[in-house]
Parts: C-alpha cells; structure tokens; sequence
C-alpha cells in the first residue's frame, strides 16, 4: 500500500503528466489535480478501468486496491454495472481547461457523478468561487454530497439530485454561474439553467 508521501508524488506527476497530454493552460487546475485525492470519490478498489485501448474489450480491474493505480489517464468506474465512470482525467481536464477557470468564477456542473471533477473544479476556483453540482442519480448525488464534504472545507461545492431544472443556488442570485460544464447524458441544457450563466 503506497504511503501518503508516495500517493503526493503520484499525484504530482499525474498533473503533470496529464498537463501535458492534454495542453493544460490553467495552471490553478494541474495544482488541483495534484491535490485532490481521487480515491475518495470512488468505491473500494480493486478498481474497474477503462483506457483508450478498451474500446470494445471486456471491463478490467487493477491489480489491487492500492490507490497508486488510479493516478492514469484512464475512466474509473464508479457503477460498473450500468456503465457509470468517474471520466479518463485527460479527456474531462481538457473541457475544464475551456472553461478558462481562475480564482472566484462560479461553476455550474451538470452530471456532477460521484464529485471528482467538481472537487477539482472547486479547488481551481478556490475560496473565493463556488461550484454547484447537479446530478439526476439521487443516489450518486448522495455520494457527491458525502464525498465533497469530505474535503473538509478545503473547496467551496455542494452536490444536489435533480430530475428537472429545480435551480442551484450559487448562495447569491445577484451572482450566478459564470461557467457551467455539462458532463452528463444529456443533450439540451434547459433554458433555465443557461440563463445562469453569464
């Protein structure tokens, strides 16, 4: 089992190493990959893995549950059975890298799965911004929500289930979403939601 000194240093090089594959630009974003421990936002390992070269190919797990083995560029499943996947980091960091996030932008995050990718986006934005993740799964929302509070404070997310477009609160009307990232199944955004959106 890799100590917490090992999985720092694994996290490190994983920032980077996606920084490069990906041409990251947003230098708040490779430090958050490099902090938020992506272990906590996923099931016990042995973890399912899907990479670039699984198109196809039978599901596969990772050796063993040591959390070195999730700091890949490879789609971690968090229900494997349905087909549910905590994305390949290369792929999503990418789309957040557009998003051209700095310290204090308001984040909305449609398909917020088990908060990963929010905590990142969170830890980006830092203190001053907030991210709001919204998620259809209420199951999942619960997870986000219980995972994202275990981040003590560090980020500024919350994650809540929503079948339709109830709303999220950015905590002040006056200042909605500056960005949103839709990271779900979904097709449209309903016009409410990219009305928040400045």
């Amino acid at each position: 089992m890799s100590t917490s000194v090992d999985l720092n240093a694994y996290r490190r090089f994983f920032a980077e190493e996606i920084q490069m594959v990906s041409n990251l630009r947003t230098p708040g974003l490779v430090d958050a990959l490099a902090t938020v421990p992506r272990e906590r936002f996923l099931p016990p390992g042995p973890w399912v893995v899907r990479g670039d070269a699984d198109f196809m190919a039978p599901l596969r797990r990772t050796p063993s549950d040591d959390p070195r083995h999730v700091y890949h560029n490879v789609a971690i499943g968090i229900d494997p059975e349905r087909m549910l996947f905590n994305g390949a980091p290369g792929l999503l960091s990418t789309g957040i890298d557009a998003l051209g996030l700095d310290v204090g932008k308001r984040v909305l995050h449609i398909g917020t799965g088990a908060g990963y990718y929010t905590a990142v986006m969170a830890q980006t934005v830092g203190h001053m911004g907030h991210v709001c993740g919204i998620e259809v799964d209420s199951n999942l929302a619960k997870t986000a929500a219980a995972n994202l509070a275990t981040m003590h404070g560090s980020i500024c997310a919350r994650a809540t289930a929503a079948r339709r477009w109830t709303g999220c609160s950015m905590r002040s009307s006056s200042m909605p979403a500056s960005r949103i990232l839709n990271h779900s199944g979904c097709r449209h955004l309903h016009r409410a939601a990219a009305s928040t959106c400045r």
